[in-house]
């Protein structure tokens, strides 16, 4: 099998500027295809945030996913504000940082 490693380096990169997580394919050791998964935003989620905004509520995401999965999310989803790559155990910090930075 002829792999041309100019198409898999690009569409690896293009995958990974989406947000997407690449999964290469191997058969006894030797790649034999690669694809991309990404989550799926529930329409739900879309129509919940759009009512929150239209109320004026500023929306923000704190998540432990990497931030160009979360920005992609964000950005279909239309949050105003995402905080990614953050640990579980410091979530609650985090919540506090934003509290005090917004006056709450």
């Amino acid at each position: 099998m002829i792999i041309n490693l100019a198409t898999i380096n690009y569409n690896l990169m293009s995958y990974s500027k989406e947000g997407k997580t690449v999964v290469f394919v191997l058969v006894e050791e030797e790649l034999a295809g690669m694809f991309a998964l990404a989550d799926m935003v529930r329409e739900t989620a879309k129509g919940a945030v759009a009512k929150l905004k239209a109320q004026g509520i500023h929306t923000i995401m704190l998540t432990g996913d990497n931030k160009k999965v979360a920005d992609r999310v964000a950005k279909q989803v239309g949050i105003d504000k995402v905080y990614a790559e953050v640990l579980p155990d410091d979530k609650a910090n985090q919540i506090k940082k934003i509290k005090e930075k917004v006056g709450k």
